[in-house]
């Protein structure tokens, strides 16, 4: 018998069953990180596309852009890897990896649950995700207005602010890709199903708005 679970943790051992509506969310979680990672690779282009046709942008500027053109990379080559593995491998990895976390910090005696192997995974019930965010059927989806004025500088006829604007997004690019490394969350060499709205990315959310 496993030892307690938080419910970060039973949420995410259902994550990573074989139940039908975890495969779903696994894929929809997946979707949703390949598109926030080419919308910040689009972000990091226009930044080193500016850099480069500045010829006097300062040193920090340019440093910035080489660091970026290096993420840009590495982001293309997950991409890549992520794409050459299956759902089913990148699921036995984060299982085994979530093992060696309880095993290590909480349960030495710790094993993934056998109830939600096969077929009988289906019969078992949802754990509630502690991280999601009740649908409000009267919220309309609009643009934060800090996001409309970030836009407006990026589309501004004076070159000066248009490069300011693009350089704070590209460090905010930068800090989001160095903070998406969490222990436990799988990548895309290793798939990430764990939920995207942590603690962090719901923080970092919140800042944006």
């Amino acid at each position: 018998m496993n030892a307690e679970l938080t419910p970060d943790d039973r949420f995410y051992e259902w994550l990573l069953s074989d139940h039908p509506g975890a495969v779903l969310e696994r894929a929809r979680r997946r979707l949703d990180n390949q598109v926030r990672e080419a919308e910040e690779r689009a972000v990091l282009r226009r930044f080193i596309a500016r850099t480069d046709q500045s010829p006097d942008a300062p040193t920090t500027v340019r440093g910035l852009a080489g660091t970026a053109g290096w993420l840009v990379e590495r982001s293309e080559q997950r991409l890549a890897t992520g794409a050459a593995s299956s759902d089913a491998e990148r699921v036995a990895t984060a299982r085994r990896d979530l093992e060696t976390s309880q095993r290590v910090g909480k349960d030495p005696d710790y094993r993934y649950p056998a109830r939600y192997l096969g077929e009988q995974a289906a019969h078992q019930p949802i754990p509630p995700d502690p991280g999601a965010r009740l649908h409000d059927p009267e919220e309309r989806p609009a643009l934060s207005d800090r996001t409309v004025k970030e836009l407006e500088a990026e589309n501004s006829p004076f070159t000066f602010v248009r490069t300011q604007a693009l350089t704070g997004r590209a460090r905010a690019a930068l800090e989001r890709t160095h903070r998406h490394q969490p222990a436990r969350q799988t990548r895309d060499d290793h798939p990430r199903i764990r939920p995207h709205r942590d603690r962090g990315d719901r923080q970092e959310t919140e800042r944006e708005r």
